[in-house]
């Protein structure tokens, strides 16, 4: 005696589309999520540049941005002087004229002390690794929102 046993499974079609969908959306979306992280990276060393330094430093602070270079990778771009900025040992620099750091001497009211009179101590102003220690706090954040994303868009 032969039993036939017939199965119907409700909504495989939805898995199988899932199954399809999701790698290109996940790729789509983890790409975007990266992008996003790279734009917050940007805001907090900004911001950590403005609570590191003077407010002078216009052309590291304006230098700074986010940029897409792929659909998958994203970089932050900065002059290198905010790398200078960061991690500079301190060091005399004299005022002389024409000189950015003597414009700056004289806008502050600032006299020269040194050996002549005519230099000034700098020293650093780190602002690089607070900014990206506190971006490193949301990253798994951005990228559950990408994954998340991907599945909501290959579920429909």
């Amino acid at each position: 005696m032969a039993i036939a046993v017939n199965v119907h499974i409700k909504g495989i079609e939805n898995v199988q589309r899932l199954a399809r969908t999701l790698p290109v959306n996940l790729q789509e979306d983890i790409g975007n999520a990266n992008y996003e992280y790279t734009k917050m990276v940007e805001r907090n060393l900004k911001n950590q540049l403005m609570r590191a330094s003077e407010r002078w430093h216009g052309k590291i602070f304006n230098g700074i941005r986010a940029q897409r270079m792929s659909k998958f990778r994203s970089v932050v771009k900065m002059p290198i002087e905010g790398v200078y900025l960061d991690s500079m040992r301190p060091h005399w620099v004299s005022l002389k004229r024409g000189r950015l750091i003597t414009q700056w001497a004289d806008d502050k009211g600032i006299k020269g002390y040194g050996v002549t009179g005519n230099a000034v101590y700098v020293r650093p102003h780190p602002f690089i690794n607070t900014a990206l220690n506190k971006s490193r706090r949301n990253l798994s954040k951005e990228l559950r929102k990408g994954v998340r994303k991907a599945i909501r868009r290959s579920k429909k």
